[in-house]
């Protein structure tokens, strides 16, 4: 009986042993001072986002090239392939103006609509490849401060000859091997579909290419992870003058597979439903539009 007994601990430890060396393996933690909250697994990237009443989660499997979305307060989430991401964004963008016009008394209408028959009678912008590029120039600080416990690089980013930015990178981490570990080469590709869409979505607005996507700055951050961004220029994307994004935590733990996936009891929603879900989180609303 005690032989048997000693097998049969032996057995679940063993498979205890097998299913977490499965379910689970080494990866990395990353918390913002912003309430944001990123893991990162083989070709798997979880941020999570719980500040000010809103909390979501975006996760992007680049094994399947898929991109999900949860909104945690209402238990639902919406998920598709970078195309259905797209298109679900411009969809839901073209009836969120429908529904901003259809608010408006008779004489705001009649002026709105003057000024889209004026704005459709401008020259169409010319294709963002062909649009001229913030020119953007990369200066080394040398070393400088430990952030949550890592050694830093300092950077300062330069847009059209004015300081846009000073950038840390985490110098104390071999990037190369962690490219190769986590897979993170799989997200160029849905990187670039993503990049693709929204550079069609800014010509259709007329809007300025965003710097943050010039091949040097992309090739900077590639060099390690980023543990403090300072703005000094606003009016390109979401980045204000005077921002600044800290890492406060960044630490090498094993991961579950399960971190990646949806909680029971959630229900899954079109793309398109989920944002207008998570715009009322944020307090926007139509009347935002306009």
């Amino acid at each position: 009986m005690r032989i048997k007994k000693c097998l049969l601990v032996s057995f679940f430890l063993l498979m205890s042993f097998f299913v977490f060396t499965v379910t689970a393996y080494a990866g990395w933690v990353m918390e913002d001072n912003d309430g944001t909250t990123t893991y990162l697994g083989k070709g798997m990237i979880k941020s999570e986002y719980n500040n000010e009443g809103v909390n979501f989660a975006h996760i992007i499997n680049a094994n399947k090239s898929l991109i999900t979305m949860v909104d945690k307060n209402k238990k639902i989430y919406g998920s598709g392939t970078p195309d259905d991401y797209c298109s679900a964004t411009r969809s839901f963008g073209k009836e969120m103006q429908e529904q901003a016009m259809a608010g408006l008394s008779p004489e705001q209408r009649k002026m709105i609509e003057e000024q889209m028959k004026q704005f459709q009678k401008m020259p169409k912008p010319a294709p963002m490849e062909n649009m001229p590029k913030p020119v953007v120039s990369i200066k080394k600080r040398g070393s400088s401060d430990v952030i949550a416990g890592h050694k830093t690089d300092k950077y300062t980013v330069n847009v059209d000859g004015n300081k846009y930015q000073d950038i840390w990178i985490a110098s104390d981490i071999s990037m190369d091997d962690e490219m190769k570990k986590l897979r993170l080469d799989k997200f160029h590709l849905i990187e670039k579909r993503m990049d693709k869409c929204m550079d069609s979505s800014e010509e259709d607005m007329g809007m300025m290419a965003d710097p943050l996507d010039a091949p040097e700055y992309k090739k900077l951050t590639e060099k390690g992870f980023v543990m403090r961004e300072v703005y000094y220029t606003g009016g390109f994307s979401s980045h204000g003058g005077g921002k600044t994004t800290e890492v406060v935590r960044l630490e090498k733990q094993a991961i579950s597979a399960s971190a990646f996936k949806i909680q029971a009891g959630y229900k899954k929603v079109p793309l398109k439903e989920l944002f207008k879900g998570m715009m009322g989180d944020a307090g926007m609303g139509k009347e935002d539009m306009y």
